[in-house]
């Protein structure tokens, strides 16, 4: 019997330490938390947001407003959390509300035009991680400076997730991707970066495809036109376009809304797209088909086209329901 126990002691030592291995190799590898990419979409504030009609600020709101930029006059270590306050407040932007609805009040030029002089001379928005509101607020600014554009970069080509302040499994890297595209030729050095990871597999992918545009690489928009068509090529006409590749397509045809009217002889997939059913979210019912009516601002941009003229007649209905 002593023999046996002598015996087995050897095998149940490598049993053991294989076990202690594998528990901390694990502990000291756990498997990486799984995060949801962000839409690449416009950030409010841009005309593509879909966002057009607002009204003039009254005296108030525009004290509300200069009141959150005189704050920016100092520095981060200075205002802390009062600058932070008064970023968060400026992304925003405001909405009054009266008679159970609310109106999106129009952006005081003047006052974003010294909000961004405060944020190009100071640190404000340019140490550690962007996350949504500070987009949000460079996406406002009517000039901000080749070192804003940078930050932005950094995050929207980062190696490692950038989490979302208000979401803690979403990555907002494409979010980053459609705020620098919205900086126009601030994108150009990022152009040649963008193109090669093109793709409509993902918002990663369409975000790239905004920047490439925006940043005139010279065969972006033909790509761009390219790989939307290739996508609805591969889905029956006569079927609703499923939310995730509707998604994707938006995407893309922001892409080509960066382009501005050059982007005219490319909007083929687009009018495609338009003219089919796509889904949309409408809670508690589910799933619902609509036309893609947030499409028809993208394409009267575009063509240089006023959206009540666009040959799709849901584009001139008022009344028309918005996809979600």
């Amino acid at each position: 019997m002593r023999k046996f126990f002598k015996a087995l002691r050897f095998p149940l030592l490598l049993t053991t330490i294989a076990v202690v291995a594998y528990a901390a190799g694990h502990l000291r590898n756990p498997k990486a938390k799984e995060y949801d990419l962000a839409e690449s979409i416009p950030p409010p504030g841009l005309s593509l947001s879909g966002v057009s009609t607002c009204v003039e600020p009254n005296e108030r709101e525009r004290t509300l407003v200069k009141i959150a930029v005189d704050a920016l006059a100092f520095s981060g270590d200075e205002a802390g959390l009062l600058a932070i306050g008064a970023q968060k407040f400026l992304s925003h932007g405001l909405y009054r509300r009266a008679d159970r609805e609310s109106k999106r009040v129009c952006d005081t030029l003047p006052e974003y035009e010294r909000a961004a002089q405060f944020i190009n001379d100071s640190g404000h928005l340019q140490r550690g991680r962007l996350v949504e509101y500070g987009l949000e607020l460079i996406a406002r600014l009517p000039s901000p400076s080749e070192n804003l554009a940078k930050v932005v970069a950094a995050s929207a080509f980062n190696d490692s997730v950038q989490q979302s302040e208000i979401f803690p499994d979403r990555d907002i890297r494409p979010l980053a991707r459609a705020t620098l595209a919205g900086l126009g030729k601030r994108a150009q050095p990022y152009a040649d970066q963008a193109f090669e990871l093109i793709s409509i597999e993902d918002s990663m992918g369409t975000g790239a495809a905004q920047i490439a545009v925006a940043g005139e690489h010279p065969m972006a928009l033909e790509t761009v036109e390219r790989v939307m068509a290739d996508r609805l090529a591969t889905l029956p006409r006569d079927r609703v376009v499923p939310r995730d590749i509707r998604n994707r397509l938006y995407e893309m045809a922001y892409a080509l809304a960066f382009g501005g009217t050059q982007a005219k002889q490319h909007v083929a997939p687009l009018r495609d797209l338009m003219s089919r059913k796509v889904q949309s979210w409408a809670p508690p019912f589910g799933m619902i088909e609509l036309p893609p009516r947030r499409m028809c601002r993208v394409l009267a941009k575009i063509t240089d086209v006023p959206v009540t003229d666009l040959e799709f007649d849901y584009c001139a209905d008022v009344d028309a329901t918005y996809e979600q």
